[in-house]
């Protein structure tokens, strides 16, 4: 059985996180890239895998397996114009790449909220699944280039039609494919 975390909660204590996490118990983690204003965006392609070929060092020193990587997402969410999401398909191209380098096979990847997060029940609610097919179809042709599984994870969101473990389930199987499966959270 593995045992894992968020990297979220380990940043104090530096290079010495991957060790910290084996001594309580720990023998996987989830690398977040959630934060879409991250510095791991910004930097050219040799520093993308510098930094990257770091980490994986000090996990691997350590013992602790990079299980998957935690996508691009932002709250609120910004999803509704064609340059968000073209920007956001970026970023999460950029996370699955990151993935591969890093020998992980899961990339946890939430749905686009195009119209926010109160949309079930209304005319929106449609429009977001369709938003989400085209998108998520898009991103699975990087999925199969890299070997990497998006996970397609849940939401907190009661009202969003995108939120409960039913409605992932329906969408994954929608999307019929090895390469996109669920993450419930």
């Amino acid at each position: 059985m593995k045992i894992g975390i968020t990297s979220n909660a380990c940043g104090g204590w530096g290079d010495n996180r991957y060790q910290k996490l084996r001594e309580h118990g720990y023998s996987c983690i989830d690398l977040s890239m959630a934060n879409t204003g991250a510095t791991i965006y910004q930097c050219d392609e040799e520093e993308f895998k510098e930094r990257l070929m770091r980490e994986k060092k000090l996990a691997d020193e350590a013992g602790i397996e990079i299980f998957q990587i935690h996508g691009p997402w932002r709250y609120p969410p910004r999803d509704s114009t064609e340059e968000e999401r073209a920007e956001r398909m970026e970023k999460i191209q950029k996370s699955i790449r990151a993935a591969s380098l890093l020998g992980c096979k899961n990339c946890v990847i939430h749905p686009l909220m195009p119209f926010g997060i109160e949309e079930r029940g209304t005319t929106y609610a449609q429009q977001t699944w369709d938003i989400n097919l085209v998108f998520m179809r898009e991103l699975l042709k990087t999925a199969k280039e890299y070997d990497v599984t998006i996970c397609f994870e849940n939401m907190p969101f009661r009202l969003f039609s995108m939120s409960l473990p039913e409605d992932v389930f329906s969408f994954v199987k929608i999307m019929n494919d090895g390469h996109f499966k669920i993450c419930l959270d």
